[in-house]
């Protein structure tokens, strides 16, 4: 007897989109910002790589 992994189910069928919306963004970069001793270097590779 053979055991097979689980399927994996697609993304698609477990959420409705892919990317963060504007508003999560924005959170991410403000708790960024607000954390750790280099945050606003942190808030500006996030605003980089959003923009890309």
């Amino acid at each position: 007897m053979q055991i097979s992994p689980p399927i994996k189910p697609k993304n698609k069928a477990r959420r409705n989109r892919e990317f963060l919306s504007s508003g999560e963004i924005d959170k991410l970069i403000k708790t960024a910002r607000d954390i750790g001793r280099n945050g606003h270097r942190d808030a500006i590779m996030i605003l980089l790589i959003v923009t890309a």
